[in-house]
């Protein structure tokens, strides 16, 4: 009996150590989430969307996706700060963060330094009235990532606008600032989950000089749409 107790010890000592950030476990309420594609885990508030099942697929492809050019880079909407995590591994130049969300920028930091990825990542809190990409200065980006909220509902709080768009109007404000803010070689990847978001995706590219393709897509049996497509933005 006490060399099981001891066995049962060990493993759990094992499992433990084996664990990234096990100092960051409910710290201030925070969680601690594990995402096997950035194999790490990461330090999530409470008031913070942590990376998605739905959306896992998107992880998978930038994980293995190799960017054309790793000059600037952008995380829109960054959340639980997964996808600047990923695109930090690729050494891009500089990879931007933003949010509207304090708790969600603070802990992009916070993880940034323990990643040791605080030279790359650059965290920005923004403002819901201001134009998506205001924080460029007339620079170009190569490499976009958005997980925008899918649903076409209005958000209670802040919490909320993670998951719920009024008439997907920051999808909308992301799609018009896009040419703009996008190189002329660069690539924006967009993961939309609700036929809405993914019609009105189509009906903006048409007349912003964007084309969409479709890069993959994952079939589920639950949600308000079993569909969640993986689309690519770029230039004409």
């Amino acid at each position: 009996m006490n060399f099981l107790r001891l066995a049962v010890f060990s493993l759990l000592m094992i499992l433990i150590s084996s664990c990234t950030q096990t100092k960051f476990v409910y710290e201030n309420g925070d969680s601690v989430v594990y995402d096997k594609y950035l194999k790490r885990s990461i330090r999530v508030p409470p008031t913070v969307f942590p990376p998605s099942y739905l959306s896992s697929f998107m992880r998978e492809y930038i994980s293995t996706y190799r960017p054309k050019s790793l000059g600037l880079a952008a995380d829109i909407g960054t959340g639980s700060g997964v996808y600047a995590y990923l695109l930090a591994e690729k050494n891009f130049k500089t990879v931007f963060a933003t949010d509207i969300n304090p708790k969600a920028i603070e802990a992009t930091k916070i993880n940034s330094k323990y990643f040791e990825m605080d030279e790359i990542i650059e965290p920005i809190l923004t403002k819901e009235s201001d134009p998506v990409f205001a924080f460029l200065n007339k620079q170009k980006l190569d490499f976009v990532v958005l997980n925008p909220p899918w649903e076409d509902r209005k958000a209670r709080n802040t919490a909320e606008k993670a998951k719920y768009d009024s008439q997907h109007k920051f999808l909308s404000a992301f799609l018009k600032g896009l040419p703009d803010a996008l190189a002329q070689d660069g690539e924006a990847f967009i993961v939309l989950g609700s036929k809405s978001s993914q019609d009105r995706l189509k009906e903006l590219t048409s007349s912003l000089s964007l084309k969409y393709e479709i890069v993959m897509e994952k079939k589920y049996n639950f949600g308000i749409n079993p569909i969640v497509i993986l689309y690519k933005v770029t230039h004409f």
